[in-house]
């Protein structure tokens, strides 16, 4: 009957002849034995005893985060992992590939797992440094892949000593060589500041003598005894008319026959009514700035609202039109009697 191994009991091998040669071996208490053995003979049976090698103490070591291992079949990638844990799963760990994946409460860390592999590729790496503005921070953002890695550094360097200021006559946005008494003007054709001698926007006076006006004798309601223009000034103006005109007559009745005159701009008949002086008993009609009509009372001039506007760089044609105020007749008109008008340019909003 075989007898049952318990840890520390002797177990048989086996049986041979041999010499037993025993030294002895100089030593202190201090010092192991090391190679020495101690023999113990009872009979026929032997047991060889040796020292066991035992250094100090040594000091406590750190402890370790544990390792919890997630089998988790749905986790092949480390695109895989979960994104919602939380720092109370910390420890938890995924084998992939041949890393383990651990998360250390706030984020994961790659460890390698078996047998090393093959030496990765070499990222060919780009780095492309700017400058930053005035009010913007400096800073680094990558781009790329992972292969060939694009890093963007923007950095602001010292700023040096103000320079000198500018020419203005070295500006690219300048047109021409400037000459003296010249100022920059803004040139919607050219797109640029352009040179330009300074034009005042004052007032233009222009008046007509009794020589530009034509003579009329006839029966009328409305006749046009003058033809005038003015040329095209380089703003906006509105006409400002003054004058005094005479015309006699006789009415086909008992009452008086009276003549007055109107100024229009643009045509002679449908053109912008601009000035008016009624006929009277004196025949002589005195001419003001006059703006609304009989259909059309509301009209009249202010500023900005565009009424009896003549644009810039337009010509604008004036006519004087007799015009009776009273009965149906024939009436006489002589520019020797010295009819007169005079139009102020005055600048428009």
């Amino acid at each position: 009957m075989n007898a049952i191994a318990i840890p520390g009991n002797p177990v048989y091998l086996g049986s041979f002849m041999g010499n037993v040669h025993v030294f002895g071996v100089y030593g202190d208490s201090r010092t192991p034995a090391m190679q020495v053995a101690t023999v113990e003979a009872v009979g026929g049976n032997a047991v060889i005893a040796l020292d066991v090698l035992r250094g100090p103490k040594g000091a406590t070591g750190t402890m370790v985060d544990p390792i919890k291992m997630q089998y988790d079949l749905g986790v092949e990638t480390v695109g895989d992992l979960p994104s919602n844990l939380l720092p109370a799963d910390k420890g938890k760990t995924w084998w992939i590939g041949n890393q383990v994946r651990h998360w250390t409460g706030d984020r994961f860390i790659a460890r390698p797992m078996g047998s090393q592999g093959a030496p990765g590729p070499i990222p060919d790496i780009t780095f492309v440094f700017s400058q930053v503005g005035p009010d913007e921070a400096p800073g680094i953002s990558q781009t790329g892949t992972v292969a060939r890695p694009v890093v963007h550094i923007k950095v602001a360097p010292p700023r040096g000593p103000a320079g000198p200021a500018g020419y203005i006559s070295l500006a690219e946005d300048l047109l021409g060589v400037p000459a003296d008494g010249q100022v920059p003007m803004w040139s919607e054709d050219d797109n640029k500041w352009v040179p330009t001698y300074p034009t005042l926007r004052l007032p233009q006076l222009f008046s007509f003598p009794s020589s530009a006006f034509s003579a009329f004798t006839g029966t009328a309601q409305r006749h046009t005894v003058l033809n005038a223009s003015i040329p095209a000034l380089p703003w906006d103006y509105t006409p400002m008319v003054s004058g005094h005109i005479k015309a006699v007559g006789v009415a086909l009745s008992t009452d008086p026959f009276k003549v007055g005159a109107e100024v229009r701009m643009g045509d002679a008949i449908t053109g912008q009514l601009i000035g008016r002086g009624h006929g009277n008993l004196s025949t002589l009609a005195t001419i003001m700035p006059h703006y609304s009509t009989g259909t059309d009372t509301a009209t009249a001039v202010a500023p900005g609202n565009g009424v009896a506007v003549v644009p810039a760089h337009t010509k604008m044609d004036f006519h004087v039109n007799l015009f009776n105020d009273g009965l149906f007749g024939s009436f006489d008109f002589d520019p020797a009697t010295g009819p007169h008008l005079s139009i102020l340019a005055v600048p428009a909003e």
